[in-house]
This record gives structure tokens, C-alpha cells and sequence, in this order.
């Protein structure tokens, strides 16, 4: 029944121009997956609950050999300095500016979908 809802919801059909296999396979793919999907949830909740229960903090005398933290030593302070943010904002401005042009080449292109 839920399959059949998330189907609903889904337009495959490609405005008829899909082969007539397809709703099939569509069908098994979205099964198989939501299977998967479904068990790889179940597995992750078990685990998670399965620790939160189960699971016990060890002391700091308790913890094996070479998994203890290093203790971090400062040898100078850092200054934090405006200029930083700089290449991070040119990355997302270039990204941004590509994401358009790449939208403006695909739309001059002849093909029409839909």
C-alpha cells in the first residue's frame, strides 16, 4: 500500500515516451531499495539502541593503550583575522556564478523536455 502511494507520487512514464517495461522495473527498483533502505534503518536504530543500553563509558584508567588523547601543547596564540572568510566567499560566488551560466548554456539548448 505504501509502494503504491510513493508511486502515486512519482510520474515514470516519461509523458508516455517510456517503453512499456519500465513501470515494471520501476516497480522491482523501488521495492529493492526501499527494502534496503528499510533494513539499512532498522540495522542503524538497533545499533544506536543497542549501545545507548548495552553499551558502558569506560574510566580514563580503563582506556586501552595509545587511544587516550594526546594532551595539545600551545606553542603560540592564534589570531583570527577577517581576510580568512575571503577565498571561502570567492568559491561560493564562482560556484554560484558557474551554477548559472551552466543553467543558461542548457537552456539554449534544442531539446525540449516533457
Amino acid at each position: 500500500m505504501l509502494a503504491y502511494y510513493w508511486l502515486s507520487l512519482a510520474e515514470i512514464t516519461y509523458g508516455g515516451a517510456a517503453p512499456e517495461s519500465w513501470s515494471v522495473l520501476m516497480n522491482v527498483t523501488l521495492g529493492i531499495g526501499g527494502t534496503l533502505a528499510i533494513v539499512a534503518g532498522v540495522l542503524f536504530i538497533t545499533i544506536i539502541g543497542m549501545t545507548i543500553i548495552a553499551g558502558k563509558k569506560l574510566a580514563t584508567s580503563e582506556v586501552p593503550q595509545g587511544l587516550a588523547a594526546p594532551e595539545l601543547v600551545v606553542k603560540r596564540e592564534i589570531k583570527y583575522t577577517p581576510t580568512a572568510l575571503i577565498p571561502g566567499i570567492l568559491f561560493v560566488l564562482v560556484v554560484l556564478a558557474l551554477t548559472v551560466a551552466a543553467f543558461g548554456i542548457i537552456n539554449g539548448w534544442p531539446i525540449q523536455f516533457g
